[in-house]
């Protein structure tokens, strides 16, 4: 995690549940591509995209984190 630049904490109370938050920097960097240097123009295709993991074990919960974070179709 901190090697590549991030943090990971936990919040855990008695009976109530553990919390895991998992911070990473982001990057315009596609997987497999090189860096651009600052001089390079970014390229006019839209490359943002964002991975999210919820772990749940109430199912209504995972859903509606799911549906919340879906993209959108409007």
């Amino acid at each position: 995690m901190t090697s590549l630049g991030g943090h990971i904490g936990a919040y855990s109370e008695p009976g109530e549940g553990t919390t895991f938050r998992v911070v990473l920097p982001t990057t315009d960097t596609m997987v497999g591509e090189e860096p651009r240097t600052s001089s390079e123009a970014p390229s006019s295709r839209s490359t943002k995209s964002a991975r999210v993991l919820v772990v749940d074990d109430e199912p209504p919960i995972a859903n509606t984190l799911r549906e919340l974070l879906a993209p959108s179709t409007r």
